[in-house]
């Protein structure tokens, strides 16, 4: 890249808000800053302002198989998209140089993008019931071992925090059903 300055800058988006990020990434590169290398929480920016893309994230979790990851990356490249990375083998981040108001999806059709949708909901659904019945297994074992004592306390506020963990996996299960409901919509 032609300035060649790195940031990082920290950012914490969940899935169903991946619009949200897409955005984000697209407006750093109107500023000059594109994504190096992307991350969970942050993003490794580096400056190039001879340049502006349109940033587009794919959920794609059977992304192991080297062949068929092969074939994923040659279908977005032959329509233009320049794969930048991944985060966790399952987040699919691609970019397209941007000409003029031009707006590019990855998904162009509307059953590819409940198809999307449904992945990722599918995904927030089997995390969400396995950490319920771990919620659940593990509550029980904390009343029975240690009912009253100091470590009680500590116990319950640490339950409490995985419940809140566990309502946000199904909250976001809710969100992507509601976003295939949206896609039917349009």
């Amino acid at each position: 890249m032609a300035n060649g300055a790195r940031v990082k800058k920290r950012h914490t988006w969940l899935s169903w808000n991946y619009r949200e990020e897409e955005k984000w990434l697209t407006e750093q590169s109107a500023a000059g800053w594109h994504v190096v290398k992307p991350n969970a929480f942050s993003q490794e920016l580096e400056k190039d302002d001879s340049v502006r893309y349109v940033y587009r994230i794919d959920y794609q979790h059977n992304s192991r198989n080297k062949a068929d990851f092969a074939d994923y990356l040659q279908l977005y490249a032959d329509d233009g998209w320049e794969y930048v990375g991944t985060v966790s083998g399952m987040w699919h981040y691609f970019r397209k140089a941007r000409k003029g108001d031009e707006t590019y999806e990855l998904y162009t059709d509307r059953s590819s993008l409940k198809s999307f949708y449904r992945k990722i909901q599918g995904t927030l659904g089997v995390i969400g019931l396995v950490n319920l019945v771990l919620f659940i297994v593990n509550g029980k074992s904390l009343v029975s071992r240690y009912s009253g004592g100091w470590l009680w306390t500590l116990g319950l506020a640490g339950m409490a925090l995985y419940a809140a963990l566990i309502g946000l996996l199904f909250y976001g299960y809710a969100r992507m059903g509601r976003m295939i409901k949206q896609a039917d919509a349009d």
